[in-house]
């Protein structure tokens, strides 16, 4: 009989601050704490090392960009490579003169496999990333650690029923989600407690529709007109959430069975009976 393919992720929630080296080795320590607990991926927050800075308009905040090849990278590089993790690493991205939120993904011997760039880019009152951020050019990538395949998808593109589906379609078991959202105070904002179950249900939507598990990581704290909630949490295919933290900072490992969303999607034939143009 062949044993049930299952993969252990982790994920870590914490509030940064404007010190950015306290904000990495918080990271780190939840990163060990993951790997004690057997995790194999794991996850961090939409620009895990910065405060959430699109919140307004400010040009010193393109300061804070690096290249992939940064010290940032270097460090978070030693720290999957010590702790025997795949890491997915959020960070505001330069490239030449190109500005891009985006996720890395470092294998377990801290050699860069890839890279996802945010493909849809939220504007509006407290969420300025227009100003910041080029649509990605790098499409939906497919990444792979032993027997299970894997997306990403950053904050506001989870939104989008084309992302989740394009990672469908390709056969994927999981989509991490680095995010920031929280309850803002901005005038027209409309983030408020009835958003945060809205955004719950959505992410539920998703995943039944594609057979997928999506990883929603979440920041915590308060930075500016922001109350990040927090609440990360882990959704199966057939939209239950099975696990999440609360508002606290936190590190969560759930093992996650692979094969519930495969024999959902061979019952339910979603990609048979598709029709891409009506």
């Amino acid at each position: 009989m062949n044993k049930k393919p299952t993969i252990k992720i982790g994920l870590v929630q914490i509030s940064c601050t404007e010190n950015t080296n306290q904000n990495i080795e918080k990271t780190i320590a939840y990163i060990k704490k993951a790997k004690e607990q057997g995790a194999q991926i794991v996850c961090l927050q939409e620009v895990f090392s910065e405060i959430y800075f699109p919140q307004d308009i400010n040009d010193a905040s393109f300061e804070l960009a690096q290249p992939i090849d940064s010290p940032l990278i270097q460090i978070m590089s030693e720290a999957a490579k010590k702790n025997d993790v795949c890491l997915i690493v959020p960070f505001f991205e330069k490239d030449n003169d190109s500005y891009y939120n985006t996720s890395v993904v470092l294998n377990s011997q801290g050699e860069v496999a890839g890279k996802y760039r945010k493909n849809h880019i939220p504007q509006n009152n407290g969420y300025q990333e227009k100003y910041y951020f080029k649509p990605g050019n790098l499409g939906f990538p497919v990444f792979k650690i032993n027997d299970c395949r894997f997306g990403i998808s950053i904050c506001w593109d989870h939104w989008f029923t084309e992302t989740q589906r394009a990672y469908g379609k390709q056969g994927c078991d999981i989509v991490f989600s680095p995010t920031a959202l929280g309850f803002c105070d901005f005038s027209g904002a409309h983030i408020d407690k009835n958003y945060q179950k809205i955004w719950k249900k959505m992410i539920q939507g998703q995943c039944i529709q594609n057979g997928i598990y999506m990883v929603v990581v979440n920041r915590t704290g308060i930075e500016k007109g922001i109350q990040f909630w927090g609440n990360s949490l882990v959704c199966d295919p057939k939209g239950n959430i099975i696990s999440n933290l609360d508002s606290d900072e936190g590190v969560l490992v759930v093992n996650i069975d692979l094969n519930i969303g495969r024999n959902w999607l061979s019952h339910q034939q979603f990609w048979r009976d598709v029709r891409e143009k009506y």
